[in-house]
């Protein structure tokens, strides 16, 4: 269960960015275009230049509730039969970065009016199950969503609020929030200058440094690290931030798994697919967890960084519209 830089196998998208298989397979260079696949066109056509190893692309799509005849790429022939075989399709999306662009200030970020359709659409699937996972408080990415009867993860899953409205908590000592509340009071007090600001998640914090001059960022972040370390806590790394991390022993990955246990029983490997898409590094744990029992697809911000990105991802998204073609073209297969 190595992570992969996904050198080796490439699948790029012509039109919003790109999409990388992250797998081993030496020698092997496919380039395919995913010609402007929306949920409101057919599929078009689909153009492949394979390497060493053959491609089939006369494979066709396996949609027996759309009429699109055209081929698609050898990955896509993977997850039409992903799709297929299961009796139930989980969704497991992250927010930020995944669903919403990254923006300068938490506050400012929202959820597309097309995704929102998108998921809509997808939710009131017999077959779809959706769950939104995100380092934000539950009650805030449940706002920024505001879908109902869907479930939502905060806090890296540390607060779930499941669709059918019952909740999680995971269970935090009063020595650690006392030191986590602290904390955040030294940090904002010491850290928060020059553009940078702490968003309090209750039991954890993040630290932004997105906004702060690049010339002053080192210091900020060794200051803030020290802060968070010096009280026995890991400081995380993340997009332009830092998370406080109390030794809970918790995750995305154990929180994924926790919501397939509950929603699905304890064997719901043999018949649900989980699909997991998210772009940071909280996100590697559910990306490792669900290995071997269904897919993750991994944004890593850009096309230019798709090679060389290192991910347990199965498949490696260049941006965020990369990620509204992917659930499109879910929509279509189911």
């Amino acid at each position: 269960m190595n992570k992969t830089n996904g050198v080796s196998l490439g699948m790029r998208m012509s039109t919003a960015g790109g999409l990388e298989e992250a797998k081993s397979c030496k020698n092997l260079d496919l380039n395919n275009g995913y010609n402007n696949l929306d949920s409101n066109t057919n599929c078009d056509s689909l153009d492949s230049r394979n390497g060493d190893k053959s491609v089939d692309a006369n494979k066709k799509l396996r949609d027996q509730n759309s009429n699109c005849d055209s081929v698609l790429p050898e990955y896509g022939s993977r997850l039409a039969d992903f799709l297929e075989k299961k009796t139930k399709v989980a969704l497991l999306l992250d927010f930020d970065g995944t669903l919403s662009p990254l923006v300068s200030r938490p506050e400012d970020a929202i959820l597309p009016d097309h995704t929102k359709k998108l998921l809509q659409r997808l939710a009131s699937k017999p077959k779809v199950f959706l769950a939104i996972i995100s380092g934000r408080q539950v009650d805030n990415v449940r706002d920024k969503v505001r879908l109902d009867e869907i479930t939502y993860a905060g806090s890296h899953g540390l607060d779930i609020i499941f669709s059918d409205s019952s909740k999680y908590e995971h269970p935090i000592s009063e020595d650690t929030l006392a030191k986590s509340r602290s904390l955040l009071t030294q940090v904002k007090e010491q850290c928060e200058r020059d553009g940078a600001m702490v968003e309090d998640k209750g039991a954890v914090f993040t630290f932004h440094y997105r906004n702060v001059p690049l010339e002053k960022q080192a210091e900020l972040i060794s200051q803030v690290e020290s802060l968070i370390q010096a009280v026995g806590f890991r400081a995380g790394r993340a997009h332009a931030a830092i998370e406080s991390k109390p030794p809970l022993h918790w995750d995305k990955g154990k929180a994924c798994n926790l919501i397939m246990d509950k929603m699905f029983g304890k064997d719901w490997r043999d018949s649900v697919g989980p699909i997991f898409v998210g772009d940071d590094v909280t996100d590697e744990d559910a990306m490792l967890a669900l290995q071997g029992y269904g897919l993750s697809f991994k944004v890593t911000g850009s096309t230019e960084s798709l090679a060389d990105h290192v991910t347990h991802a199965d498949v490696k998204l260049a941006t965020v519209q990369d990620v509204t073609q992917l659930l499109a073209w879910i929509d279509r297969l189911l």
